[in-house]
């Protein structure tokens, strides 16, 4: 992957596309070109999908860059993008949080208007975000707005687990879209793992996660995660 094309993926994931407003939005009348006005520098018209693939499309490969990182958000709860019903439309929106130092069991919540809407409750993701610091278990970031209660088992798959904090990392969204893209995982010694071919130029996920490999993580003594559900989601990363 061009060097361009990973750092954008990688701005695009970590910014949440914080930089479109809320509502429904055209991919083609309004995100591509949101993007483009954001990131000028990364969005190089002449270098075609078709170029990378045999069977790409004739377009900048930077709009399927913006495609790939739309569908793998969608698929996160803690995401404020999801994909409207009609064709080219996403929706954007934003989740509530609070703050509380308590493990509340309450209900998660899933309803549909024009699209659907995942999320733990605002109480349980204040509790555990709380419980991790407010911060990212993988590095420094700590802005609230940049942190995911990232599910270890994935929501739409085990909705038994939804709510429980035991089935829930604190994660900078760059590290969240990482983690469910199975770059990097956590085994059940706590111990990190890469992807054997996962490169990157960026000095920080070079310091945040490559130069980790086989560290063991120190969890907050106050998160509750289990090694049972780190194990169960390993048996899923193809690469282990």
């Amino acid at each position: 992957m061009r060097k361009d094309i990973a750092e954008i993926q990688g701005r695009l994931a970590e910014s949440d596309f914080g930089f479109i407003s809320d509502g429904n939005r055209s991919l083609n009348n309004d995100i591509y070109p949101k993007v483009k006005e954001e990131y000028p520098s990364l969005c190089d018209d002449e270098f075609r999908c078709s170029d990378t693939c045999s069977g790409g499309h004739d377009q900048p490969e930077w709009k399927h860059a913006v495609r790939r990182v739309l569908d793998m958000l969608k698929n996160n709860p803690e995401s404020r993008v999801n994909k409207h019903s009609d064709r080219g439309i996403w929706n954007f929106g934003e989740s509530e949080t609070e703050d509380t130092m308590e493990f509340p069991r309450t209900e998660t919540t899933e309803y549909e208007t024009t699209t659907t809407t995942r999320s733990v409750s605002s109480e349980l993701r204040s509790a555990v975000v709380e419980a991790y610091g407010k911060c990212c278990l993988m590095s420094d970031i700590d802005h609230p707005r940049l942190l995911d209660v990232a599910h270890i088992l994935p929501w739409s798959e085990y909705p038994d687990h939804r709510q429980s904090p035991e089935n829930m990392v604190v994660l900078s969204k760059l590290h969240h879209a990482a983690f469910d893209a199975h770059l990097f995982t956590i085994d059940e010694d706590f111990r990190v793992r890469n992807h054997p071919e996962f490169t990157t130029e960026s000095e920080f996920l070079r310091e945040t996660l490559l130069k980790r490999e086989d560290e063991r993580i120190e969890l907050p003594r106050s998160a509750e995660v289990a090694s049972e559900n780190l194990r169960e989601h390993n048996q899923g990363v193809e690469w282990l």
